[in-house]
C-alpha cells in the first residue's frame, strides 16, 4: 500500500455512476496494487454479471471468469475476500479453458469487496494480481473502504435523481393546472394535457376522450405513440348491449362507455 486513504474518492461526477466508478476503482489499484482493477455489477433480475468500470492493464482475458465467481462469493455474503490463487480454491468452478488462460497469465491472486446500498449489494470491486501474492489485512481493509465510499456515491446519484425526477414531476403538475385554468379552446387544452400526461406518468401514450349521446367515445386529444394508431377520427363505438329479443344491440345514452387501450393513461 503505497499512499494513505483519502476522505473522498475526489471530485467525481456522482450523476454519473460510470464516471465515480472508474475514479473509484483507479483509487482502490494505488492504495492496493496489483496488475489491474474492475468494478461489476449484478443484474439481479437477468441474473448477470458485468464489468462497468476498469484500471490498469485490463486486458487480461483469463481473470475475467475468475473475477466473476469471486464476485458472486461476495454477493453471497462475504463482505471483503482475498486470495493469493483462485486456482487453487477448493470452491473454483472454473471452466477447463478459463483455468488454463489464468495459469498461462500468471494472474490468480484476486481480492474483492461488495459494495451495498440500503437495499443490498449492487456490485462488486475486484483487484487482481500475479498468482502467490498474498493480500493482508490492511489491504482488504482498504478495498473495503473503496467499496463503502463507491457505495455513498452510488446513493448519492440515487437521490439526486430522485430529486430531479419530483421536480419534473412538480413541474407538470402546474403546467397542467395552468392549462385548466386558461380560457382555450378544449382540443387545444385536451392535446397539451395528454402530451403533459407522458412525462408526468412515465407512459408511451395517452388519450382523453369524450363521452358523446350516443355512448359511443370521441378522442378530443391523443399523445405519444396513441398518435400513430389512433388518427383523430378514431372514434370507439357504444358498446353491445342485449335487446329485448336477446339480438345485441348498440346502447345509447345508458350503454355503458368503454375505452380502447392505449398502452399508457386515458
Amino acid at each position: 500500500m503505497g499512499e494513505s486513504l483519502p476522505s473522498t474518492l475526489g471530485e467525481a461526477d456522482t450523476r454519473d455512476f460510470i464516471q465515480a466508478a472508474e475514479k473509484s476503482v483507479g483509487v482502490a489499484l494505488r492504495l492496493v496494487g496489483g496488475h489491474h482493477a474492475r468494478v461489476y455489477r449484478l443484474d439481479d433480475d437477468a441474473g448477470t454479471i458485468t464489468c462497468v468500470a476498469s484500471a490498469g492493464r485490463a486486458d487480461a482475458s483469463g481473470s475475467v471468469d475468475a473475477e466473476v465467481m469471486w464476485s458472486r462469493r461476495v454477493f453471497d455474503g462475504n463482505p471483503v475476500l482475498g486470495t493469493p490463487d483462485v486456482l487453487a480454491e477448493p470452491r473454483c468452478s472454473l471452466e477447463a479453458s478459463a483455468r488454463e488462460l489464468i495459469a498461462r497469465e500468471g494472474l490468480g491472486a484476486l481480492a474483492a469487496a461488495a459494495i451495498r446500498d440500503r437495499g443490498g449489494v449492487l456490485d462488486s470491486i475486484v483487484l487482481t494480481d500475479r498468482s502467490g501474492r498474498c493480500y493482508s489485512d490492511r489491504d482488504l481493509l482498504a478495498l473495503s473502504i473503496v467499496a463503502d465510499q463507491m457505495a455513498l456515491l452510488i446513493e448519492k446519484c440515487r437521490v439526486q435523481a430522485e430529486l430531479h425526477r419530483q421536480q419534473k414531476e412538480a413541474a407538470e403538475l402546474a403546467r397542467v393546472a395552468c392549462l385548466i385554468r386558461e380560457k382555450l379552446d378544449v382540443r387545444a387544452v385536451g392535446h397539451r394535457i395528454a402530451e403533459s400526461v407522458l412525462g408526468l406518468l412515465g407512459v408511451h401514450s395517452s388519450a382523453i376522450r369524450l363521452l358523446r349521446s350516443d355512448g359511443a367515445l370521441e378522442p378530443i386529444a391523443l399523445g405519444g405513440r396513441a398518435q400513430k394508431y389512433a388518427g383523430t377520427d378514431g372514434i370507439v363505438p357504444p358498446p353491445m348491449t342485449a335487446s329485448s329479443d336477446g339480438r345485441p344491440s348498440r346502447g345509447g345514452r345508458c350503454g355503458r362507455a368503454t375505452s380502447a387501450p392505449t398502452n399508457g393513461s386515458s
